[in-house]
């Protein structure tokens, strides 16, 4: 996991982003700061080229087996990746409470009914209770949650 984290901007706002690649090629990439919604993004590799969003469900395994779900949209990212992305605070809750407590990879996969996509990455533990504890304290700033 790579993680970058500046200062306190002049709004108090701290800027994170933490990014990993998964085995098979896809990356997830977390982002807040700068007064943004924090989100999660599965970016997966396409030749599409412009297309309209459209909805997806991004979903990922947690520590004890079970599976979370949160809704999403695809949508273009860079020339090389789309993204499927999703701003739910409970999933960022919980994946990054997984991301922490990971002793195995970490399975994250994006679903668009649409387009008849089903995608699936395992991300690796190693950097992501640092990464997970990061984007805690700086992006998910709901009562409770850190």
């Amino acid at each position: 996991w790579d993680v970058q984290s500046s200062g306190e901007d002049v709004f108090g706002n701290v800027n994170v982003t933490a990014t990993s690649l998964g085995d098979n090629g896809s990356i997830v990439r977390f982002e807040c700061g700068s007064g943004k919604e924090p989100f999660v993004a599965l970016l997966v590799r396409s030749g599409v080229g412009d297309f309209p969003e459209t909805p997806a469900t991004l979903l990922a395994k947690t520590g004890t087996g079970s599976i979370i779900r949160a809704d999403a949209i695809l949508g273009p990212w860079n020339d090389e990746y789309v993204a499927i992305k999703a701003t739910d605070a409970t999933f960022l809750d919980e994946l990054t409470q997984a991301m922490i407590s990971a002793k195995k990879g970490i399975a994250i996969g994006g679903e668009v009914p649409l387009i008849d996509l089903k995608i699936s990455d395992t991300f690796s533990s190693q950097g992501s209770t640092a990464a997970g504890t990061t984007i805690r304290k700086n992006c998910l700033t709901t009562p409770g949650i850190n």
